[in-house]
């Protein structure tokens, strides 16, 4: 998820010329978190 604000990061530099706000990287990382929860959950030990 830190690599993914990073990436984003360094494609909003090279594209808009500018710092991405922080918030933003935030909520990207957020968004990034979603899909590896989901996919944890899915793969993780199961309670029986």
């Amino acid at each position: 998820m830190l690599a993914a604000s990073y990436v984003i990061g360094l494609v909003w530099q090279a594209v808009f010329a500018g710092s991405i706000p922080s918030y933003v990287a935030g909520v990207i990382g957020g968004l990034a978190a979603l899909p590896v929860w989901d996919l944890l959950k899915r793969i993780g030990p199961s309670s029986k």
